[in-house]
Formats: structure tokens, sequence, C-alpha cells
């Protein structure tokens, strides 16, 4: 390259000279020789050289800006991944801080919860306690009447009538005086009461029959009144419970009855057991006169300690009653927990 440029340069100047002396034909064919080869080394080639240069430098330039842009992105990324990171840990922290909060806080109810229930437990124990200590009492003195008329009016009155049939026989007028034959039918009243009054009392029926039957043989004595008359029905397969427990329903029924015998004023009274898995429920109503306000008949001494005596058996009272349509007493006793067992005798 550098020898053309050398030769071209040698060529001009010699032309130079030679045109400045005298011009001719050959010159003339040298110079534009000259210049149609100067053109094509200094004017397309390097041209051509200084764009692609320019392209490859504009090319480049993009490539670092946008390596540069690149880069840069990356950093925000970067950042942001570092900034979501931190909230994630952050959020993390606060939600386990949340659930250790929350299972401490059920933790607390849960103990709260089991401590009211040994609360409750301990006063309905204590209620039961109480009650049983009552029933007990209740129970001696029921015993002491029942033998004090049993062996002691009773016997009074049988040895009477023993010696008024042995006057009728031994005086044959006294056979046909109405007057003695009624005082001996009196008589007979009054021993058969005091039976029933004793057995009542204390009812060894219940440790042989079991619950249902002793209520049966109870209904069926009352109902020997002409002015009451008293049903019992038993459905479902009767089990034997614990003693206490049959001896309670029994009462509580009995006091039911004797109620309705006071302050009902009926003709025709209902008893009706049922026992069907693990509810045994027993339904008392009569068609005597009713009365207006439940809330503060049940509020009397009388059904409030029958409401605590069944709800302490595990049980529940509804109590309705309509002036002039009777009354009807529905009791139900959740004996899925009572121990099923024969009962020994206890009276």
């Amino acid at each position: 390259m550098l020898r053309i440029l050398v030769f071209v340069c040698c060529i001009a100047s010699c032309s130079r000279q030679s045109l400045s002396a005298q011009p001719s034909d050959s010159m003339l064919r040298m110079r534009k020789a000259y210049e149609a080869l100067n053109d094509s080394l200094v004017g397309n080639v390097p041209r051509n050289n200084v764009q692609q240069l320019e392209i490859q430098y504009q090319s480049e330039k993009k490539a670092h800006y946008l390596a540069v842009k690149k880069w840069q992105l990356t950093q925000k990324d970067l950042l942001l991944q570092q900034k979501n990171i931190r909230i994630g840990a952050f959020l993390s922290g606060g939600l386990l801080l949340l659930v250790a909060a929350l299972l401490i806080w059920q933790k607390l109810q849960h103990r709260h919860h089991l401590q009211q229930q040994q609360l409750q437990t301990m006063e309905i124990e204590k209620t039961v306690q109480v009650l049983e200590a009552m029933m007990q009492g209740e129970e001696k003195e029921r015993t002491r009447l029942s033998k004090d008329l049993h062996d002691g009016i009773g016997g009074l009155l049988s040895a009477v009538k023993m010696h008024f049939c042995a006057l009728k026989y031994e005086r044959t007028y006294l056979q046909q005086d109405k007057g003695f034959n009624h005082a001996l039918g009196i008589l007979d009243e009054a021993i058969g009461e005091v039976r029933k009054t004793a057995h009542n009392l204390m009812p060894e029926i219940l440790a042989r029959m079991g619950l249902a039957g002793a209520l049966e043989f109870f209904c069926n004595n009352v109902s020997h009144s002409p002015q009451l008359e008293i049903s019992c029905y038993t459905s479902g397969n009767m089990q034997r419970f614990k003693g206490n427990f049959e001896l309670s329903v029994y009462r509580i029924v009995q006091e039911l009855i004797n109620n309705i015998i006071k302050h009902a004023h009926a003709t025709e009274a209902l008893v009706q057991i049922t026992q069907h898995d693990q509810l045994l429920s027993i339904t008392v109503e009569d068609n005597g006169v009713g009365f207006e306000n439940v809330a503060k008949s049940t509020n009397g001494m009388g059904l409030k300690n029958l409401h605590t005596r069944i709800k302490s058996l595990n049980g529940h009272l509804t109590l309705t009653a309509k002036p002039g349509c009777g009354t009807t007493v529905y009791i139900e006793f959740n004996i899925a927990i009572m121990q099923l067992m024969k009962m020994e005798p206890s009276f």
C-alpha cells in the first residue's frame, strides 16, 4: 500500500513538472490514471472501512449500554429478592408468633374449661352427697316408721280384730249385729291401710321386682281409692339399676302421685315408664284442675327439691300445666353413665 502511494506521489510530482513545462497526451493519460487510482485508493475503500468501524463502534457501544442496563436490572432484582426475603422472614416470624399465641390461648382456655368442669363436677358431687345424706336420713326414718306401723300399730289392730272375732263366735247374737259387723269392716280397712302405708314407707318390693314392678304395685295400691284411678304402663326392656338410683326414682314418682292426691282433685292419673337405649323416661299426668303460672309453681320448695334431685341423678324435668286441663310431668334420665347391675336388698 505504501509503495503504491509512493509511486502515485512520484507520478504526481512528475506530472506536475511536466505539465508546468510542457503538457502532452501521454501526460494527460497519466493524469487521468492517477486521478482514477487516487479516487479508488483514497475515496471508496477508506470510506467503507470508516463506515464499518463506525457501525462496529456503535454496535459495541449499544452492547455495552445493554450490558450496563442488564447489570443494573440484576442488581435491582437482587435487592428486591433480599427485600422480599426480609419481608417473608418478618411475616413468617409474625405468623409463628401468632400461631404460638393462639396455641397458648387455646391451652389456657382448655385449662380454664377443665377447671370450670372440675368446679361444676365438685358442686354436683357435693349436691349429690348432701342429697344422699338427706335420703339416707329419710330412709332410716321411713324404715323406723314402717316397722313401728307394721309391728306396733298393725300388730295391735290385728290383736283387736282377733279379740272381736273371738267375741263374735262366743256371743252368737253379735253375728247378726250390723253395728258390730260394720266396726269389723272398718277395722279391716284400717289394718289394710296401715299395711299399705308400711309397705310404701319401706318398699321391699323394690328389691324383689325392680323399679317398674314397685311403681305398678304402688299405683295399684293407691288406685283402691274410689276417688282416684291410677294406671301404670311400662314399655321397653327395663333393666335393673343401682339400688340408690332405683330408690330415688321411686321416691320421686311417689311424691308426684302424692301431689296429685293432695292438690290436683283429679279422678284419673297415668304413670308411664319407658326405657329406650340410654334414656329412661317417666311421664306422670292427671286430669285435675291444673294451674296457670307454671314458672311460679316450679319455684316452690317441693318442685325445686324435685328439680335438684332429678338433676343430681343426671336427669331433666319438664312440667306442663293449664287451668282445667290437668298437669303433665315428663322426666328423662340419661342412664349412659349409670352402672347397670342387679340390686341387692338394702332396705
